[in-house]
């Protein structure tokens, strides 16, 4: 989970900032591990900026727990309130 949410914290901060440091910081750091890795990263990526590009919130503290035999996500939402648009965000 926490490559999980590096990943979409990198584009998330991306966008916040106007840039593109955080992707390409944790491309290059996954350049030094498997090549699956790598394929990977850039999926989950890709998947953001395709499936929830109008979300500029980032994941903050984060929790995985198991209920009922099923695993349940949870997380604090961060929001950079100075350079963010708050209308049409899908909660």
């Amino acid at each position: 989970m926490k490559i999980v949410v590096t990943a979409w914290n990198s584009v998330v901060m991306d966008s916040w900032e106007n840039c593109n440091k955080y992707e390409s910081m944790l491309l290059e750091q996954m350049k030094l591990g498997p090549k699956v890795g790598l394929v990977e990263v850039k999926r989950l990526i890709k998947r953001k900026k395709a499936k929830f590009a109008s979300d500029p919130r980032g994941v903050g503290n984060h929790w995985v727990t198991e209920r009922d035999g099923e695993f349940i996500f949870g997380c604090d939402a961060r929001l950079n309130v100075e350079n963010s648009i708050a209308e049409n965000v899908s909660h």
